[in-house]
């Protein structure tokens, strides 16, 4: 069965590997968690926090006082489409009215290390803007308490920073400038921090709309209800509560003072006329009394002429309202003809009574609702824009029909007015036959003149009762559903939200680094990440050495039943079922790279096999970073690497003057020796066969510890003279791809004797072993004794109770 491909990344799940990996690297987990949190306290701590308030005002078109009095049907405008009361309460003319209610003018900072503190409504100071440049929009200013008298206000104009100091006049300082004046007030001397810094903004009165207009929403919050909402964020709680409060009842005052507005203006109109009616009435008074006076008339006898006097001023009233109709009317045409401003409410006013209001009253409020479409739109289009010039033609249409139904009404007039002069004058024919006192005539035209001006008078005595009652009552009908209150959570940032996504975040990048290890871990880990690319049999494993060394020691002589040691005696059972026949033996070991333990397990593999009374020794080959003198050496006792194998391949020194004899009795080992700037030569040299043979004779086993062969080939001759080749792996350690190595020499070099063994393997999250090394549990301070893999078996198969062992693997995992 061919073995799989070696592939760089994880492309199977191994639950056991990802727990491995996430016990290895839990602090990354805590450290990612606990930087995103601390940068999400920070973020919340210095984060200026806005807060939202928000206002509910209803829309209503009924009146109560349209069942009163019919005209104000003619007064009201059809402009309540909740668009146009919108595009209204964006209007920077009325929001500026609506923000100066508040004190805005003006804005207090306290200045903290990161982050500057709205002090609205709480300043512990007063700022009051004297004057200012007429083209000034807003300025800053740090102010400085230096003491109770002093104070220093640095502010910058154009670029150029500036700063003005003053002393106390009266509790108040005065601060001038060729931009501004302000006059500078302590509210509260307890709370001032002196030799601390604050700041003001200023702005002109003008100016306040556009700074809190794009921090304003309006919308339709319900269609049908006619609701709408006015929105606003702002980094102080109060002040955004405060300003959609002022806009909603300012729109409700304004409603009820637009609403007032007509019946003002025909109230004036009829204030005007009464003083002009109440001058004439008096002055016909006066002619008649003055009549009688010059004349000695006492009174007049009329009944013999009532029938006739009647009709006469019948016929003078129709006239006189005939010429005043005609001259209304003029005054009308000319207003529409020549004027752009048409006061519609004052020729509303004029028409009350005339047989004309109703046809020209629907001209009239047909032009006054276009006129105040135009001056709305006007807020936000210019005078060009489409849609004004659509209004301006349909104004113009309007008046045009306008001016045409009142040349046919002065026509009318005209040929009216004929006919009652006419009449006129064959009733004063008549009288005249009848009546030749003249004096008593003149006297009657007074009296007839004073009449009519009384009658008149009345009239409009009447008219203004009745629009005063219904000035008075008028109320605004705009409902406000929901005042704003101060929020004290604010909308950005939010805590919980802020938190959540840090804990979300901290959770992705440090999984995330966790799934970056586990797809891309190449180590071998275990017996079984080999056997799957291989078939090389299984020597043994030796199990990890929890302290730290500087370097390989021989361990096992003083621990004889420690795991390690129980584990070298696996190792060597498994040897003798690969060959058991007499004679020396020959073990060579190397592995892929430096640092895989094969000085180590060479050693240690010396050591138990002299346990057994053979002779050993062990040959230093690694000739390019020697270690096997330091790995002997006892403490405080370095033995020299002076003369060794280069020496002895070298053809300088006899091998029985290399040889060192170690604190075990039948372990002798040689050194490196010299290092030498041919190494390979040396190790493939005649020599070396040489010194094998003769070293044959004398020991039981020959061990090599060759250099890697995975950097060097120095040790493929070692390989094939042995008859154990052994080559070391070391669990997390070792890359996968370096198992293909192994897989070379067995497969292409026809090392068939070849084995491996798995160095630095953790037992103790393994099936059959105990505690951890470093504990105290079973023989001395490698822990427990006993092991489960490839003791009396031979050679161990990875495939072997591969299942049995993963599951006590978890289990294990979680008790350590």
């Amino acid at each position: 069965m061919p073995n799989k491909k070696i592939s760089k990344i994880n492309d199977e799940f191994d639950f056991l590997l990802l727990l491995k990996i996430i016990k290895s690297y839990w602090y990354v987990i805590v450290i990612g968690m606990s930087f995103f949190l601390f940068a999400s306290w920070l973020y919340l701590r210095y984060t200026q926090k806005v807060y939202e308030a928000t206002a509910i005002i209803q829309i209503e078109d009924n009146n109560s006082n349209s069942q009163f009095l019919e005209q104000d049907k003619i007064m009201s405008s059809n402009t309540n489409e909740l668009a146009k009361k919108i595009d209204f309460l964006r209007s920077s003319s009325f929001l500026n009215i609506a923000l100066s209610k508040l004190p805005l003018q003006v804005a207090y900072f306290y200045n903290g290390t990161i982050l500057s503190t709205e002090m609205y409504k709480s300043s512990p100071f007063q700022v009051e803007i004297i004057k200012t440049d007429s083209n000034f929009i807003s300025n800053s200013g740090e102010v400085k308490f230096l003491d109770k008298d002093n104070v220093v206000l640095k502010y910058e104009i154009n670029g150029k920073s500036s700063s003005v100091s003053s002393k106390a006049i009266d509790g108040a300082f005065f601060i001038n400038t060729n931009k501004f004046s302000l006059k500078l007030t302590i509210t509260d001397f307890e709370e001032i921090r002196y030799k601390e810094k604050y700041s003001i903004l200023f702005y002109n009165k003008q100016a306040l709309a556009g700074v809190y207009l794009p921090k304003l929403s309006i919308n339709v919050l319900n269609d049908a209800a006619k609701t709408i909402k006015i929105n606003i964020k702002e980094n102080n709680p109060q002040k955004a509560a405060d300003i959609v409060n002022s806009i909603a009842s300012e729109f409700r005052e304004y409603d009820k003072l637009k609403k007032q507005e007509s019946a003002n203006n025909i109230i004036d109109y009829i204030d005007q006329q009464l003083l002009f009616i109440e001058d004439s009435l008096y002055s016909s008074e006066d002619k008649i009394v003055n009549y009688k006076q010059q004349h000695g008339i006492e009174s007049v006898e009329l009944k013999p002429l009532l029938t006739l006097q009647q009709k006469v001023g019948e016929i003078e009233n129709s006239i006189l309202k005939l010429s005043y109709d005609e001259r209304l009317l003029s005054e009308i045409m000319k207003s529409v003809t020549n004027e752009k401003n048409i006061d519609i409410y004052q020729f509303l006013a004029q028409l009350i009574g005339s047989d004309y209001q109703g046809s020209l009253s629907v001209f009239l409020t047909q032009i006054q609702s276009l006129l105040m479409q135009k001056e709305q739109l006007m807020y936000d289009y210019t005078s060009n824009s489409g849609q004004i010039k659509q209004l301006n033609y349909q104004i113009e249409i309007q008046k045009k029909i306008l001016v045409e139904a009142i040349r046919n009404f002065k026509s009318n007039i005209n040929i009216k007015r004929a006919q009652f002069k006419t009449q006129l004058t064959e009733l004063t024919n008549e009288i005249l036959t009848k009546e030749d006192n003249t004096k008593t005539i003149e006297l009657k035209k007074l009296i007839r003149v004073s009449n009519i001006n009384e009658t008149f008078y009345n009239q409009l005595i009447e008219a203004k009762a009745k629009y005063s009652i219904l000035k008075a009552g008028f109320t605004s009908q705009n409902i406000i559903l929901e005042q704003s209150k101060a929020n004290t959570e604010p909308t950005s940032p939010k805590k919980a939200q802020t938190y959540l996504i840090a804990i979300l975040m901290g959770f992705l990048i440090s999984f995330g680094f966790i799934a970056v290890k586990y797809l891309f871990y190449n180590e071998i880990s275990s017996i079984a990440d080999i056997s799957k690319y291989t078939d090389v049999p299984v020597l043994g494993m030796v199990p990890l050495y929890s302290s730290a060394m500087a370097y390989s020691q021989l361990i096992v002589d003083k621990e004889p039943k420690s795991q390690l040691a129980e584990a070298m005696r696996a190792i060597r059972t498994n040897l003798q079922f690969i060959d058991n026949s007499e004679g020396s033996k020959i073990i060579s070991i190397t592995s892929t790279i430096s640092g895989e333990g094969k000085t180590f397990v060479a050693i240690n593999l010396a050591g138990i096999i002299a346990y057994s009374g053979k002779k050993v020794i062990v040959l230093d080959l690694d000739m390019r970073k020697p270690k096997m003198h330091k790995a002997f050496s006892e403490e405080g006792n370095i033995i020299a690497n002076k003369l060794g194998m280069s020496e002895i391949l070298s053809n300088i020194e006899p091998y029985q003057n290399c040889i060192h004899k170690s604190r075990v009795e039948k372990i002798d080992f040689i050194t490196a020796g010299t290092i030498p700037p041919n190494p390979s030569e040396l190790i493939l040299s005649e020599s070396m066969d040489v010194l094998i043979r003769d070293l044959q004779k004398i020991y039981d086993f020959i061990i090599i510890d060759n250099p890697p062969i995975g950097l060097v080939t120095d040790a493929m001759k070692n390989l094939q003279r042995a008859d154990f080749p052994i080559y070391v792996f070391k669990s997390n350690y070792s890359k996968r791809f370096f198992i293909s190595n192994l897989d070379f020499l067995w497969k292409d070099c026809n090392l068939t004797k070849v084995s491996l063994i798995l160095n630095a393997y953790d037992f103790s999250n393994s099936y059959g072993y105990g505690s951890k090394y470093g504990g105290k549990k079973g023989y001395g301070k490698y822990s427990s004794y006993g092991y489960g893999y490839g003791y009396g078996y031979g050679y161990y198969e990875a495939a072997e109770n591969e299942n049995s062992v993963k599951k006590n693997k978890l289990k294990s995992f979680f008790k350590s």
